[in-house]
């Protein structure tokens, strides 16, 4: 800019007729100037005042001038109409610039892609060198899970086993049980013959002790009869004493068989809390998730902005490729508070940089609500950075599409015409 404003003076000068001018305005303190620069100035001088065309520029009139200001993309200030806002914007795609990084510290290992490539969905990107040893230990754990399911299923089977002979054992005393239930209840129906031989042996006495029947009676008879009376009675106490005791132990053997189904039930539930079957495969999620950190792949349609990294390189903080889709390209402008209130959405907009090779058309397509400090810088020395801004952000035409993913991040020139 500054070489423009003294190439329209010096057209100025070369055109008027030539005049003296003094050595002074050239160096005012002659005694303190480098000679080396005395000697470029005074050249300059003597140029001016002859007229010399092999120091001076040709002579360019306004139309020239106007051309060049138009190929140059001379600062929209110049130019600013009354409706029109004028910002500083940047180029960027409408998605953002995806960022991949790796683990810090891991080392490149293999590039797959190359800087403006397109790319499509979950493509290789990089592979890194911990690659391989993740995919060696997630084999392991895969082993020892199937190790650790085979285990598993030996131990279910031994526990099943166990609660199926449980549950023989509580059967069979159950039917012990039963039986010996049974007997005691056939040793107590025995106290019916006892209480019939004592009705005999009771008649018998009678009999005996009567004076006209005393002779029917004989003594063997009665005293036949009180043995066997003695010989049930003390049987039926045996029976009866057995058949309570096995009652008794039956009941014993149904409440400890019953108790070791319940052991080998809890045991049965056990088997697969003490087999480590859910922390490997945890470890074969987080091993998953790490070989996939280490070969990275794409996670979207795109292209290639850039790879920061080379073969043998270690990851650090920087990411190490950056993806776009750039089909659809916007431009972020930070215009003026005080000017965001006469825009509105699809008002026209051009967007100028000398970076381009043309002038770029697009859109107001949003208008944010966060003020805040100015973050582009114009290149205008003499312009004002102290202001707040908003954010506007414009979308470019698709027939500019091509031009502006060239330049990505390119800080621009934005000039939004004013519909309101």
């Amino acid at each position: 800019m500054a070489l423009h404003r003294f190439s329209r003076w010096l057209n100025r000068h070369l055109r008027s007729p030539p005049r003296k001018i003094s050595l002074h305005r050239f160096a005012p303190s002659f005694n303190l100037i480098d000679p080396i620069v005395l000697c470029s100035k005074v050249a300059c001088a003597v140029a001016l005042l002859c007229g010399c065309s092999r120091f001076a520029p040709k002579t360019m009139d306004n139309s020239v001038v106007d051309r060049m200001d138009e190929n140059h993309q001379v600062s929209l200030l110049e130019s600013k109409k009354p409706n029109q806002v004028l910002a500083q914007g940047r180029i960027q795609p409408a998605r953002g610039v995806v960022r991949i990084s790796a683990i810090p510290g891991d080392r490149i290992e293999e590039i797959a892609v190359k800087p403006g490539q397109p790319i499509q969905k979950e493509q290789l990107l990089l592979v890194m060198q911990s690659h391989r040893l993740k995919t060696l230990e997630l084999a392991s754990a895969s082993l020892r899970l199937e190790e650790a399911r085979s285990m598993l299923l030996l131990k279910q089977q031994e526990a099943d086993v166990a609660v199926d002979a449980a549950t023989l054992k509580v059967q069979s005393a159950r039917q012990i049980l039963l039986q010996s239930i049974s007997q005691q209840a056939f040793a107590r129906k025995s106290t019916d013959q006892i209480s019939s031989l004592e009705k005999q042996i009771a008649s018998l006495q009678e009999l005996r002790d009567a004076p006209l029947t005393r002779a029917a009676v004989g003594t063997i008879e009665l005293e036949s009869k009180k043995n066997e009376l003695l010989r049930i009675t003390s049987m039926n106490d045996q029976a009866s004493l057995a058949a309570d005791m096995a009652v008794e132990l039956a009941e014993l053997q149904v409440a400890q068989s019953q108790k070791g189904l319940v052991a080998a039930t809890k045991a049965r539930s056990l088997v697969e809390s003490s087999t480590p079957i859910a922390s490997l495969e945890k470890q074969i999620e987080i091993l998953q998730v790490q070989v996939q950190q280490a070969n990275l792949a794409s996670p979207m349609d795109g292209v290639v902005v850039s790879i920061n990294g080379e073969v043998g390189e270690r990851a650090g903080q920087i990411p190490l490729v950056e993806l776009a889709d750039l089909t659809s390209i916007v431009c972020v402008a930070e215009v003026h508070e005080s000017d965001v209130a006469v825009i509105a959405i699809n008002d026209p907009v051009e967007i100028r940089s000398s970076a381009l090779t043309k002038t770029l058309s697009g859109r107001v397509q949003r208008i944010d609500r966060v003020v805040g400090a100015v973050q582009l810088r114009s290149p205008n020395p003499m312009a004002r950075a102290d202001f707040r801004a908003i954010p506007v952000w414009i979308l470019i035409d698709p027939s500019d599409t091509e031009v502006a993913a060239q330049r990505l991040q390119l800080q621009v020139e934005v000039s939004i015409t004013t519909t309101r």
